[in-house]
């Protein structure tokens, strides 16, 4: 008979008492527990407080400074389960806690079970012998923040080799002894979220029933022969009687979303006390493979593994598995994925965790955030290795919507103390476990060993540091995960460090990755300049740069708690990253626009968020005409607070104007036209029509372009036929640039035929402040409602740039802040729309009348 899990997630309680309550006051905390509050699991004890109306919401205005003292306590938490009596009958009851944050005691019924340091691995342990059977079993775990734990290491000459925000203004951000912790690094502060630091339960809680033959783990590996699969399965058991053997007949079985079904068995195997590991093979003709997003479908295949003994099923395990294969070409000059041996442009954005307290995220935010970034045309998303090793609804969302995962493990910008015997153990113990749990994820792309690591042994500030310790990290990286990689996952390519690649500085890894923060350069020059795209400076791989812009008004009220906010007050500069400050803000407003002071706050919101959408969709659709890039990755999607900074996607999962951009020019089709004579190709003095098709189908252009004045007066425009092949970008026509006289009065567009799935687009000469734009009248011709949709039809007699709609920024639509071309009409989609009053809605752009 097989058993379901007991989920012990949920209803917990929760007593605070003092920090030198250790292990010796378990007793006197089992008879306080009456004083108890109620906490959640997965959760974080300042939530809980929050809930509980003790402390308010730690993410509003400057509260999170009335949290230091969590740092100063001990927390316990306890909840009572019941167990059937018919487990009795199992080898064993595993307790299984994830995420325990930080230095956890665990007990139950009274019996000390072990001490746990590490949120990044689960806390297991057999505890039937424990179990109480017909009642109540307590379970207790004592927790703190780990600053408690991390004190001892306060003047440890390795913290010296550790980022904090201290030279930017933000002393608080970034605690160098939280090396010595193995929990989310982010949640000691970093340039984009404040010092809040966590505690409690963050991830699973279960006792699971163990059978005598159990299935441990499922591995998968694909590799492909012409359109047919060949899927290899190793599946690991454990058989829990020392004294016997078992024989045993082990199935898999894949079925497709046809129900069509293919199955691989090996019968009469000999099972051996312990673990055993049996390697079946399935053949799955023309297989339904899985693609990332734009690039074709995600097929996945039920996958359902079984043991039988004695003609009865005895352990079953099920997931869901797609068909692919993963490719690093690493070659000098070259740094590309190839999925299914198709290389794929890689796009898309780095992603954090979505709340400074990370135990309250819900799988209906990751599912949310995850859908949104394939809504935007990512095909990728960079786990950063300063966050967490997320939750498994994002692995399925990501799945499930086609997202490739640059995965780092969880290093950043510091040093490890990686020669303590004790951190080299819980560390291996770690990466063992999450490479196991992910490696048969479609969506997993490529592990990395940590972020900007290597990075500072080339910075000024650290390279004196790190060399006089040696960083005792590198090891992890460079000896450590490749072996475990090639051990467990050889099927996934790793790269040790990010950027990594050749013998050159930061800003140049011609053989690899690169983080190319030009914006963050002292010259002004590089602040807001989308033409810097154009060049042949940029990498062939950049896996992290990027633009800060404001969020929309409502979000700002709502984060610094406010119905009159002041981004320039304290609770303001809290709110705004550290990096990309209102300096550069107001530097490219004032070089696109207008200057940028005495602005409204809406025109504020409005012009930052256009300069950010400029600056993102610029780049990433230039280095996808680049033919020597291969992936284009910015910093950063999405926010774990509200914050004036680098997201196109908010804390309060609300588009910033930005987002629009970025989703247009990652279009999985896409024209853009460029100077000739650049990266491009083409003579100067040539205007470029290039075509980009990342899909699996034939790209057909029919279109008219050439030059056309801002008021459409004039225009000369020519039929063009054209076809790009799958996977590939070209220039498709070219035509001499336009006079001085005729850019002063317009510029190069293109048309595409109605009916088709382009936009239309035109060349961008230079900042909009210089385009003397004609005064433009955006009208509403048309309005409809289908289900809870509202279908808007927008028209423009001249050149109207960043059109957009009176509406709050919650709504999701089809396109926002977009430029119409003279006389040209659109039909955006408002999502959710049945309260909007048609009445009332009204379209408007930067250039109006």
């Amino acid at each position: 008979m097989q058993f379901d899990p007991i989920d012990l997630s949920g209803a917990w309680k929760l007593l605070e008492r003092p920090l030198s309550d250790d292990t010796h006051a378990m007793q006197d905390v089992q008879a306080a527990m009456s004083d108890a509050i109620t906490c959640h699991v997965p959760g974080d004890v300042s939530d809980s407080l929050v809930q509980a109306g003790k402390m308010p919401e730690p993410l509003v205005g400057l509260n999170f400074q009335q949290f230091d003292w969590i740092d100063d306590r001990s927390w316990w938490m306890s909840r009572e389960v019941d167990v059937p009596t018919a487990w009795k009958t199992l080898a064993c009851v595993q307790l299984s806690l994830d995420g325990l944050d930080y230095g956890a005691d665990i007990w139950l019924n009274g019996h000390h079970l072990g001490h746990h340091d590490s949120a990044f691995y689960p806390f297991e342990c057999d505890v039937k012998p424990h179990l109480q059977w017909g009642g109540a079993n307590t379970l207790l775990v004592r927790l703190t923040t780990g600053r408690d734990i991390a004190e001892q290491y306060r003047d440890d000459p390795l913290c010296n080799a550790t980022a904090t925000e201290a030279a930017r203004g933000y002393p608080e951000r970034g605690m160098r002894h939280r090396i010595f912790l193995r929990k989310p690094a982010y949640t000691w502060g970093w340039d984009w979220g404040p010092y809040l630091a966590t505690c409690g339960i963050t991830g699973h809680a279960m006792l699971k029933p163990v059978p005598t033959v159990q299935i441990k783990d499922v591995a998968v590996v694909t590799t492909l022969q012409g359109k047919d699969a060949i899927v290899d399965v190793c599946v690991e058991t454990n058989y829990h009687v020392i004294t016997t053997t078992c024989r045993a007949d082990v199935t898999v079985s894949f079925t497709d979303e046809a129900g069509e079904a293919f199955s691989s068995t090996r019968s009469n195997v000999i099972l051996n006390c312990g673990r055993c590991h049996l390697d079946l093979r399935c053949m799955i003709p023309d297989a339904r493979l899985w693609w990332p997003n734009g690039a074709g479908e995600q097929h996945r295949y039920e996958l359902v593994t079984t043991i039988t003994v004695e003609g009865q099923c005895v352990h079953a395990h099920k997931t869901r598995v797609g068909l692919r294969t993963i490719r690093l070409i690493d070659e000098p000059g070259h740094f590309a994925i190839a999925v299914n041996g198709q290389p794929i442009f890689i796009k898309g954005g780095n992603w954090i965790p979505s709340d400074s307290l990370y135990g309250r995220i819900t799988d209906a935010k990751l599912t949310t955030l995850v859908a949104e970034a394939a809504n935007a045309n990512f095909n990728c998303l960079r786990v950063w290795g300063g966050g967490r090793y997320e939750a498994d609804r994002f692995y399925d969302a990501c799945d499930e919507y086609g997202i490739l995962l640059w995965h780092d493990f969880m290093s950043a910008c510091s040093a490890l103390p990686a020669d303590r015997d004790w951190f080299v153990r819980s560390y291996e113990a770690e990466a063992r476990y999450q490479i196991k749990r992910l490696r048969s994820r479609a969506c997993l792309m490529l592990w990395c060993g940590n972020n900007e690591v290597s990075q500072f042994y080339e910075d000024p500030d650290f390279t004196g540091k790190i060399q006089q310790l040696r960083d005792p990290g590198w090891a992890l990286y460079h000896e450590l995960l490749p072996t475990l990689i090639r051990e467990l996952c050889p099927q996934v390519p790793y790269r040790p460090t990010s950027p990594y690649g050749g013998e050159t500085t930061v800003h140049d890894h011609q053989d690899g990755d690169c983080h190319h923060w030009t914006v963050m350069l002292p010259e002004t020059e590089y602040w807001s300049n989308p033409w810097y795209w154009d060049t042949d400076d940029v990498p062939i791989f950049n896996s992290e740069y990027g633009y800060g812009g404001p969020c929309c008004i409502e979000s700002t009220k709502q984060y610094l708690d406010s119905d009159s906010p002041n981004l320039f007050d304290e609770t303001g500069r809290q709110h705004t990253n550290a990096f990309y400050d209102m300096q550069r803000v107001n530097f490219s407003i004032t070089e696109h626009y207008c200057d940028a002071g005495g602005l409204s706050l809406d025109e504020y919101i409005l012009l930052g968020g256009l300069c950010q959408g400029l600056n993102l969709g610029y780049s990433l659709e230039s280095m996808r005409a680049n033919p020597q890039t291969m992936g284009g990755i910015f910093w950063m999607y999405n926010d774990t607070w509200g914050e004036n900074g680098w997201t196109i996607i908010d804390y309060y999962l609300r588009r910033k104007v930005s987002y629009y951009h970025v989703k247009r020019c990652l279009a999985h089709q896409r024209l853009l036209l460029r100077k000739g004579g650049e990266v491009y190709g083409g003579k100067p003095g040539e205007i470029l029509l290039i075509a980009i098709n990342d899909t699996p189908s034939t790209m057909d252009v029919r279109a008219q372009w050439g030059y056309q004045s801002y008021d459409g007066a004039y225009s000369e425009l020519m039929s063009l036929e054209a076809r790009t092949a799958p996977f590939d970008h070209s220039v498709i026509a070219t035509m001499p640039m336009p006079s001085t006289d005729q850019l002063e009065q317009g510029t190069v567009v293109a048309l595409p035929d109605p009916g088709t799935a382009l936009e239309a687009v035109s060349w961008l000469r230079g900042p909009y402040r210089t385009l003397h734009l004609p005064h433009a009248k955006v009208t509403v011709e048309a309005c409809e409602r289908v289900d809870d949709t509202l279908h808007v039809t927008v028209h423009s007699d001249v050149f109207a740039h960043a059109v957009h709609f009176n509406l709050p920024g919650g709504y999701r639509l089809s396109d926002h802040y977009f430029d119409l071309l003279a006389g040209q009409s659109r039909t955006v989609v408002i999502q959710n729309a049945a309260d909007i009053d048609v009445s009332n809605l009204k379209a408007s752009c930067v250039n109006q009348v």
